[in-house]
This record gives structure tokens, sequence and C-alpha cells, in this order.
């Protein structure tokens, strides 16, 4: 299990809505499914950061409709992707395009969060640190979650993590391969 303490209140409070808002969409049959810069900060232990909530939902979505319904239930008022839930902005897609199954499920008393799988994130992170040009912030971001999941502080199957960078839609094992060789090096771990 990831550790929440060195997380700041926005980020718990960030985790505590995605978490209400599951049960809600889970009480009438979604399996929603958080994904994007939050999760990236909850895999890093908050050392990433970022201002919304991404989610989707695993095989079907419910209609705008639906969604609205719901949502108003948190005071939101009606949108077609954005809610405002008190003061966490709330990115509800609709099916999420995911590659890997090796999700993260956060059980706190309140309820559960499924997430991304770190493997996935880690090669968006590498894809958007290079494509369309390159970016620092994000391939840091990739930086962060390897070295997390080699200090063995998140999950990571390595052979799923390259699994997912060889795909047609990231093609960043090299990236992959050579990030994983510096993390190794500056945590003085074997190789």
């Amino acid at each position: 299990m990831v550790n929440t303490d060195n997380l700041s209140a926005d980020q718990l409070k960030r985790i505590e809505t995605a978490i209400r808002v599951s049960e809600a969409f889970r009480k009438e049959g979604f399996d929603p499914i958080q994904y994007g810069g939050a999760t990236v900060e909850f895999y890093t232990q908050g050392l990433y950061t970022t201002g919304d909530v991404d989610m989707g939902f695993l095989r079907t979505a419910p209609s705008l409709e639906g969604k609205n319904r719901i949502m108003n239930g948190f005071g939101c008022r009606d949108s077609i992707r954005f809610y405002k839930v008190g003061d966490v902005l709330l990115d509800l897609g609709g099916v999420a395009e995911l590659y890997s199954d090796r999700f993260v499920r956060i059980q706190t008393a309140e309820g559960s969060l499924l997430m991304e799988a770190p493997e996935e994130e880690i090669s968006q992170r590498l894809l958007y640190g290079i494509y369309p040009q390159p970016n620092e912030e994000q391939t840091q971001a990739a930086k962060l979650l390897v070295a997390q999941g080699l200090l063995g502080n998140i999950p990571v199957d390595w052979d799923e993590a390259r699994r997912v960078a060889r795909l047609p839609g990231f093609k960043v094992e090299a990236e992959l391969d050579q990030l994983l060789v510096e993390c190794r090096k500056e945590l003085g771990l074997p190789f």
C-alpha cells in the first residue's frame, strides 16, 4: 500500500474526493478509475503535484444525464465533463482507454478508489516527456515513478512496465531502460 503521510492537505482532499465520487458511481453499477496527474501525485507521495482529479470508467460509462444526476448530489451544476466538488476540480471522462489491468485499489473507511496501473503511468509520462516536444516536468514525473517503484513504495511489475512501454501507442522502452539505469545508479541500487 502506498503511504499517504507525505501528502499535503490539498492532495489528501483530492484523494478523499475521488473516493467519495467513486463510491457514488459504484452504487449505480459503474466502475470508476482515477488516472492522470493525481494518480502520479499519489504514487510519488506528493513529490509530483497537480491541481485536478482525472477520472473515467472501466467498460461502460454513465450517460451525460446520469453523470450530472450523480454529481448534482455533490452540489455540482450540470456539466459536460468538468465538475467542482468543494474546491476540487474533477475531470470526469467516459470509458478510459487503458493498456494495463494491474490497477491499484486504495481502501479507506470511507470507501475505495481504483487507480491506473503505475506501469502505464510510467510509459505515459515518458511519452509526454519526449512528444510532441521535450517536456522536462513529465520526464521528471516518470523518474519519480520509477524511483518509487525501485524503492518498493509502489507495486511495479517491471515486465509489465516494459510490455506497456513497447506498445505502438507508446514506443518508449529504450527510454524506460535508460531511466531504470539512471535511477538505480542515483539510488545506489544494483543493476
